[in-house]
């Protein structure tokens, strides 16, 4: 580190000036105007001045430090026992004051002290910087994801990305064929679509669809797991690669995302965890693209069949509702952004931090959750994972998905006095009532109430203090919940996976009394 010490009247040499050892280094300026020149020569990381510097009425000394020197250069003032400091000389950008004459040691102490509390500045910016790229690079994800849903456009605009973010030569996406037993390249970078087919269990894709966790190479040659019949095949030469598995919501294997040859050196632990972030997000952007491409076939396909016009409206409807809740996506990931963004913060506290990432995480399993409605209505039937519950257990279930919405869950007396049980897929209805609850609000925000009782075969639920208006959309939806294309896209789609959901249990929806909405749900539910 470099000091400047300005001395700008008369003094002892022996009162301004510490033999410092390396890495410290002390420059003199017997004169204000020898230490304004100095400032404008050379960039030191502290300048020591006495008072007569600082009290100068041309100002020309803070203005020249001000200008030429940097922001976490330090302005100090050292000060004798008899010296007297006016408020105003204190409060005008002095960072500190130092007693002189100088103590070698207890100077040279604080100049290492100083001098760490440098580096850390320096390695904490760093990391700033960094974080302002990977924020940079969600930035432009987000983008790819909210404006492509056709599959091999979203996948080459994925990998172009990639590329670009990683300082990569190419990228590739591998699908994952279960029936064939291959990882099929539906996009590479220099080869393009459908270019490259291999069994699942060959190279470092194959190793990485396996063991399904992400591989560094950094010789590509050296690594018991490559399979260099690509590069015969292809002429290109593999050096580095970074490989990580597309995971589905649910847990299945869609693919392998392979990045080649960074730019300079091997990939870093930085872009290890760029691509760790980013993998969720693709997995469910190409899960859309799959879905909406499936649906666009069948809409074709009914298309041509008279007997199934209305049919394929409905399919038309939920391709529709696919790319909106792609386009969805776009409003929590720039919640992400800006939580990361405050995550990057000098000033963050721990209790911040943890709740900057709680949010984070609430997010992402918003997203997840999302995809995986569209993903459970797009097929006929709804899969149901079901356990056998204590009534009571199930009930207090309900009141804790309720806990922070507008309703007020009750239970009877005889839910209190049962030991009957109850074999339901308990997340899946939860859902159902949260997305009825929903449904309900978009027609009438009012606060309500959710009973819990007991009937001859089962569980009775019946929300209270509905409009007569109110339920009779909601029982027209349950009839049909894609006949009133007056409706938002989402309150069809809420209600259409409730009745699913319901029905799956070989329940019902029925209007009670008492303008009252009731929901029916049987102990046992005979397997298929």
């Amino acid at each position: 580190m470099k000091f400047l010490i300005v001395q700008g009247e008369p003094a002892s040499p022996k009162a301004w000036i510490p033999d410092l050892a390396p890495p410290l280094a002390c420059q003199v300026a017997t004169s204000l105007s020898e230490g304004i020149l100095a400032l404008n020569k050379t960039h030191f990381d502290g300048v020591i001045t006495d008072l007569a510097a600082l009290e100068d009425t041309s100002h020309s000394f803070r203005e020249i430090f001000q200008r030429t020197q940097s922001p976490e250069c330090l302005l100090l003032l050292g000060l004798s026992q008899t010296d007297e400091v006016s408020a105003s000389v204190l409060s005008d950008g002095i960072d500190g004051c130092i007693n002189l004459p100088f103590q070698k040691p207890t100077f040279q102490n604080w100049a290492h002290s100083l001098h760490s509390q440098n580096d850390e500045l320096i390695q904490h910016r760093a990391e700033l910087i960094q974080q302002d790229e990977e924020i940079a690079t969600l930035i432009a994800m987000s983008d790819i994801i909210t404006s492509n849903l056709e599959f091999i456009p979203l996948l080459a605009a994925i990998a172009q990305q990639t590329s670009k973010a990683l300082d990569a030569e190419r990228t590739s996406i591998f699908m994952y064929e279960a029936k064939e037993g291959r990882l099929q390249a539906a996009y590479a970078e220099g080869l393009g679509p459908y270019s490259i087919s291999i069994p699942a269990t060959h190279g470092v894709v194959g190793y990485v669809a396996t063991k399904r966790e992400m591989v560094n190479v950094v010789n590509a040659y050296q690594d018991k797991h490559f399979y260099n019949e690509i590069d015969h095949g292809t002429g290109y030469t593999t050096h580095t690669i970074l490989c990580t598995p597309l995971i589905s919501p649910i847990g299945d294997l869609i693919g392998v995302v392979q990045c080649l040859n960074k730019r300079d050196g091997a990939f870093t632990k930085t872009d290890e965890r760029i691509l760790s972030l980013l993998s969720p997000l693709f997995a469910v952007s190409i899960e859309n693209a799959l879905l909406f491409r499936d649906l666009q076939e069948e809409v074709k396909h009914n298309e041509e069949m008279t007997v199934e016009k209305i049919q394929s409206e409905r399919l038309a409807i939920v391709g529709r509702m696919a790319r909106s809740v792609t386009r969805d996506i776009a409003g929590p990931m720039e919640e992400i952004v800006d939580a990361a963004a405050r995550l990057g913060r000098e000033n963050i506290t721990d209790l911040e931090r943890d709740e900057t990432s709680q949010a984070i995480e609430h997010i992402v399993d918003h997203l997840v959750g999302l995809a995986q409605q569209l993903l459970d209505f797009s097929r006929e039937r709804i899969e149901l994972t079901r356990d056998t519950f204590d009534i009571k257990v199930f009930a207090g279930m309900v009141k804790w998905y309720f806990d922070n919405q507008d309703l007020t869950v009750e239970t009877t007396k005889q839910i209190a006095d049962t030991d009957r049980e109850i074999h339901v897929d308990a997340d899946k209805i939860n859902e159902a009532l949260v997305g009825l609850a929903n449904v309900m609000d978009h027609f009438e925000p009012i606060s309500r109430r959710l009973i819990i009782d007991l009937n001859e075969t089962g569980i009775q639920l019946t929300f209270s203090n509905l409009s007569i208006d109110t339920i009779e959309k909601i029982m027209y939806l349950v009839s049909d919940p894609f006949a009133n294309m007056g409706e938002e896209q989402t309150v069809s789609f809420k209600m259409a996976v409730a009745e699913r959901v319901i029905a799956a249990h070989n329940g019902s929806i029925i209007e009670g009394q008492h303008q009252n909405l009731i929901i029916q749900i049987p102990d046992h539910l005979d397997e298929p």
